[in-house]
């Protein structure tokens, strides 16, 4: 693009070099203003206003000395190498680990953005963080409100992205370790496995079961005692079998609110719509 008079291209190397630097400032103003910062503006520290942080960490107390989790109505089904890193996190003190968590969620929110450059091929494209604030605004409430929150989502990705980019550049070790350390922070990415058995990415899914057998059984054990640790992976495991069995899941689980088996549910069954958004009216089953 040129200006009518000097015939000079507007958007010259050294203007898109600003402008994807300004993108990549708005990027991190949103960040922190969504979470140091809007828990600044509640002038409150306490573990109760920390939402989701202070929710997790208070059930994963609840979880270690019940050895029980609660009904998965609850909607808290995180492995219990989750839990042990949110009691590990609570030693630190609640402000000072909300804190950590913070600034974790912010280098996450970084990360998965550079993961998705690296592996859409657009690393060194000039417009990159400008292309990163695009796609921002089109998700912007999932984004803002796992960052105010105090959510570990992002965390998740960051890491589940990182062992994409590591299984992309050929490190089979590693990128075994962030999939096995992203299923045990929350259980989805295990569907990766298959996909990587697939692929005939053998070392990588020998990794991961390594580094799994560390997360879920190594650690469990070093942190509650053998016994306690059988009891309550058990009891966790019970937990989410239990979810598969029932027809109340997608009403009575919170986090399910948004998915795609929720929204068909509600557009085609009597009891979703209500009669109101009903497409059709299937029988639930």
């Amino acid at each position: 693009m040129t200006s009518a008079d000097s015939k000079q291209p507007i958007f010259t190397p050294g203007r898109v070099k600003i402008l994807n630097r300004l993108c990549l400032i708005v990027l991190l103003c949103f960040t922190c203003w969504y979470t140091a910062g809007f828990q600044i503006r509640r002038t409150a520290w306490d573990l109760g206003s920390q939402f989701d942080h202070g929710m997790n960490y208070e059930r994963s107390l609840a979880v270690a000395e019940q050895l029980v989790y609660p009904p998965w109505s609850v909607g808290f089904l995180y492995p219990v190498p989750s839990v042990i890193m949110r009691l590990g996190l609570g030693h630190l003190g609640i402000e000072f680990s909300a804190m950590v968590w913070m600034v974790l969620l912010i280098v996450a929110t970084l990360i998965c953005f550079e993961a998705c450059f690296y592996l859409l091929g657009l690393a060194r494209h000039p417009w990159k963080y400008g292309l990163a604030l695009l796609a921002l605004v089109s998700v912007e409430y999932f984004v803002e409100y796992d960052l105010h929150a105090l959510n570990g989502t992002l965390i998740y990705l960051a890491v589940l992205l990182g062992a994409l980019v590591l299984a992309h550049r050929s490190h089979p070790f590693w990128a075994g370790f962030c999939l096995a350390g992203s299923i045990a922070l929350k259980l989805y990415s295990a569907v990766f496995l298959p996909y990587f058995l697939f692929r005939r990415q053998y070392r990588l899914c020998l990794a991961a079961m390594l580094w799994l057998t560390v997360f879920f059984v190594v650690l469990p054990v070093a942190y509650f005692g053998m016994d306690n640790a059988v009891v309550l992976s058990r009891n966790w495991l019970n937990t989410v079998m239990g979810v598969s069995g029932s027809m109340t899941f997608p009403w009575d689980y919170v986090a399910y609110l948004l998915s795609t088996h929720r929204l068909l549910l509600t557009l085609l069954t009597e009891k979703g719509g209500k009669g109101l958004y009903n497409l059709m009216t299937l029988r639930e089953q």
